[in-house]
């Protein structure tokens, strides 16, 4: 099982990315915009992806040090109380964008 560390090596010229950050893409559409692929869970509250990683620790504690990788969960978990009424939104306006075909 891996967690976003899938890697593409090249991208098919009928898509196009649409969202990615320095380790990976996020997000690709095909050009005709009928095919939709994301590494973004906007249905996961940050504190359940906060134990998802917990559970893979081995694979970002090769990436991230011991002390940086606690940060990061403890950061994701006052994240989620921060932003509780934001995430609603974003996940709302995920969802139509997903009923309107994208």
């Amino acid at each position: 099982m891996c967690h976003h560390f899938d890697e593409a090596a090249r991208l098919p010229r009928e898509f196009e990315i649409v969202a990615e950050n320095a380790p990976t893409l996020q997000a690709v559409v095909s050009k005709d915009r009928r095919i939709t692929c994301t590494q973004y869970h906007p249905e996961l509250p940050y504190d359940y992806i906060g134990k998802l990683m917990q559970h893979w620790a081995p694979n970002y504690t090769s990436m991230f040090a011991e002390d940086d990788f606690r940060n990061l969960l403890a950061r994701l978990k006052k994240k989620e109380k921060e932003e509780e009424s934001f995430r609603k939104i974003e996940f709302r306006n995920w969802l139509e964008f997903v009923r309107k075909g994208g």
